[in-house]
């Protein structure tokens, strides 16, 4: 494959891996089944978040960011480092199938290399971002809060420290970020009452100011709910800690993803768009 092709569509990269990683994701129970291999209590989850999952959140961003960003394809020491940490993560992920010391010092190093993934991506996308020539979509102000709880996460669990805001953090804050904030530009194009998705939000030129004035308006609109939907967080392990019921927490941030989901994806409004 040519390095152009692969430095503007890095998902062709990725997400042969990322499926690669989910196969055996499954097989490890069947290997457990079969008598091969130890209890996956690490194994399987951490080569579907972290392998599976990840893999595909990478490929994704990585070719999305620059353009929507208009920031160009990705450098070779770019997509080679980013990579290179990928397969570093899938490799510990595998290794995971042991249990005892081996385990858990393989469970530290899964969240080094989570973490060390993580901070590739907030780097690459941070500077393009400082360098765009249009903005990205006024959704995607979930992303950074996202991939921040890919790092913090992943560096709490590897160090046995908060272990509850850690998963929290690592196993559903940072995709549920990524899904609000990427699907919220995505479903409503999708059911025709958005622009393209790689639209810019806002060119260079004579109208720049008035535009991204324009933006910043918009965006003011989105910070309330982000904002609330990490307080649940936080509240529900003060809850936790504090032996009462987490139920108010969650309840309050599936109100808030409920809310998203009619007001900015429109889940319930009929198509405009009627076509397959």
């Amino acid at each position: 494959m040519r390095l152009d092709l692969l430095l503007a569509n890095p998902y062709r990269a990725f997400f042969p891996a990322a499926w690669a990683m989910g196969i055996w994701g499954g097989l490890v129970w069947v290997l457990f089944y079969l008598g091969g291999a130890s209890y996956p209590v690490l194994a399987h989850p951490q080569s579907m978040v972290g392998g599976f999952l990840f893999g595909h959140v990478m490929g994704f961003l990585l070719t999305a960011g620059p353009r929507f960003t208009g920031t160009g394809p990705l450098k070779p020491l770019e997509l080679v480092s980013t990579f290179s940490l990928y397969i570093g993560l899938c490799v510990v992920s595998v290794l995971n199938d042991a249990g005892g010391e081996a385990g858990l010092s393989a469970a530290t190093l899964f969240g080094v290399m989570f973490a060390a993934c993580g901070a590739s991506l907030v780097l690459i996308l941070g500077g393009r971002f400082l360098k765009r020539t249009k903005n990205p979509p006024r959704e995607f102000i979930f992303l950074p809060m996202g991939l921040l709880a890919v790092v913090v996460g992943a560096l709490l669990r590897a160090f046995g420290v908060l272990p509850l805001l850690a998963n929290l953090l690592l196993f559903e804050a940072f995709i549920l970020s990524l899904v609000l904030g990427i699907g919220g530009r995505l479903a409503p194009f999708l059911l025709g009452f958005g622009t393209d998705p790689t639209h810019a939000s806002s060119q260079r030129g004579d109208r720049r100011g008035d535009q991204r004035a324009d933006q910043k308006t918009r965006d003011k609109l989105l910070w309330p709910y982000l904002l609330l939907f990490w307080i649940t967080y936080a509240l529900e392990v003060f809850l936790s800690e504090s032996g009462e019921s987490v139920g108010l927490a969650k309840l309050l941030r599936a109100t808030v993803v409920l809310y998203l989901l009619l007001r900015e994806w429109r889940i319930l409004s009929r198509p405009k768009s009627r076509t397959k």
